[in-house]
């Protein structure tokens, strides 16, 4: 549901690292000549220090406004990193475009090598929006964009009336800056008068770094085994992806302190708006932001272990879960996703019902569920013993029927988030759960709430009746 077009991997406007207002009180000092063979290395603390906080992000979305970075690591006070460089350098011929510069210094940052040519283009935000509409017909069809959104909504994280693939068209359009495509290979920069300007150039050095990955990884399959299926583990993996590229990024635009007033000076003369993200549903905007925020601080974290080789190894070893990203001692100490299959609801259901949607929240959709009705930190808090997940959507005609199973560390942390749901629905019902031996039972609206809670399992189902509801609840015990 996070990725309605799985094939690009795309810069968003909002993610821009742009000098703060304040940036000029920072004494930066005028850039130093660089050597023609290395270039400032910015450190992972360093690169940290440039990575918006979600609660920068969240403000900046709501606000539709840039977020404003503040860098304070210059040429003058970098210094090559002390961490071991990769073998796999690029070696080719002196540059003969701006592009190839580009190409080449984003090589040597990152330490591998260009093996093939990068094929780039311009595009006008008119152009991207069409090629973005035959996109989305390829790749999110009707009958799925019906499925996410009846799921979506069933669980109160979007409207009823929402159209899912209108909101991807206009965000997508809206927020683009440039993107890689795995399946052509090919790399375009969005702009109107085909001139790579300051935020052009950053755009195609945090792209540059998705087509290394893709020649030296194979993005496609690192992340196509999980698309519709597992929407936790594609959002970790796309993590992983993106976080390279913004700590690459990062690092870039740390090694060229000129550039920094050249994008903020860009930035005000192309009034880049965030009004779209600003309105959607955070569910939709805050699952697009995740894997340049979180991703960012999960590749930091490796980088400081391991360097860019811990990142190498990475794509040979993926991250499983949302869990693992937001947590990188999960990922470092191999604590895998507990497997959660729903048993087929069908035979309890009866005739005319037919399953629609499989797929899981994983940590960080869970805990934005949460914070859909309650505080912040009690719904992240609530979703932190995470350890495993599945929900499945049923529908009969307009009767929806969904049932969610999770799966906790704990039995402290089961009947903490148990507590966290219970409050959740009766939040947005505006109505209370009845404890009737041992499970909890709410009914507004024609709507049927059920939470049952067994050792660190709880489960989850809502339907169009009682009779319903209990029959689905019931086939989980079989």
């Amino acid at each position: 549901m996070h990725r309605a077009l799985p094939t690009f991997f795309a810069l968003l406007t909002l993610l821009f690292v742009a000098c703060s207002t304040g940036a000029e009180d920072q004494n930066i000092p005028t850039p130093m000549a660089a050597s023609p063979t290395a270039q400032p290395q910015a450190s992972p603390e360093e690169q940290q220090a440039a990575i918006p906080t979600r609660e920068a992000t969240r403000t900046a979305r709501r606000e539709g406004t840039a977020i404003p970075v503040e860098v304070t690591a210059t040429a003058g006070t970098s210094k090559p990193a002390d961490e071991p460089r990769s073998q796999a350098t690029a070696t080719r011929a002196a540059p003969k475009t701006e592009f190839d510069r580009i190409a080449q210094d984003v090589a040597k940052i990152r330490g591998l090598e260009i093996r093939e040519d990068i094929r780039e283009d311009y595009l006008t935000r008119e152009q991207l929006r069409e090629r973005l509409r035959k996109q989305l017909d390829e790749e999110y069809k009707p009958a799925d964009a019906m499925a996410d959104q009846r799921v979506l909504s069933a669980f109160g994280l979007i409207p009823t009336d929402l159209d899912l693939r209108a909101l991807y068209l206009d965000l997508y359009t809206e927020q683009i800056a440039g993107f890689y495509d795995t399946e052509t290979e090919d790399m375009y920069v969005i702009s109107t008068g085909k001139q790579l300007n300051a935020l052009g150039e950053l755009t195609y050095a945090h792209e540059v770094t998705h087509a290394l990955q893709d020649q030296h990884y194979d993005l496609d399959r690192l992340s196509k085994p999980y698309e519709n299926e597992n929407d936790d583990t594609l959002l970790a993996i796309t993590s992983l992806i993106e976080g390279d590229a913004v700590a690459l990024q990062n690092g870039y635009l740390i090694s060229k302190p000129a550039l920094i007033g050249r994008i903020q000076d860009a930035f005000e003369e192309e009034q880049v708006s965030s009004e779209k993200l600003g309105n959607a549903p955070p569910i939709i905007s805050e699952s697009l932001l995740f894997p340049y925020d979180a991703g960012a601080r999960f590749v930091t974290s490796l980088r400081r272990n391991g360097a860019w080789q811990a990142v190498d190894a990475a794509y040979k070893d993926p991250p499983k879960s949302t869990e693992q990203i937001l947590h990188p001692e999960k990922y470092t100490d191999r604590d895998d996703p507990t497997a959660v299959t729903v048993p087929d609801l069908g035979a309890a259901l009866g005739d005319g019902w037919a399953k629609l949607e499989t797929n899981l929240f994983g940590e960080f959709q869970t805990r934005v569920l949460l914070e859909g009705q309650l505080d912040d930190a009690v719904a992240r808090d609530a979703a932190e013993g995470w350890d495993g997940d599945q929900f499945v959507l049923w529908g009969k005609g307009e009767e929806d029927v969904v049932v969610w199973q999770t799966v906790w560390d704990s039995e402290e942390d089961a009947e903490q988030f148990t507590d966290a749901l219970r409050d959740y629905d009766e939040a947005r019902f505006d109505a209370s759960f009845d404890d009737v031996g041992g499970t909890l039972t709410l009914s507004r609206d024609g709507q049927v709430a059920k939470i049952r809670r067994e050792g660190t399992r709880v489960s989850y189902a809502l339907g169009p009746s009682e009779d319903v509801a209990t029959k689905v609840l019931g086939a989980l015990d079989r």
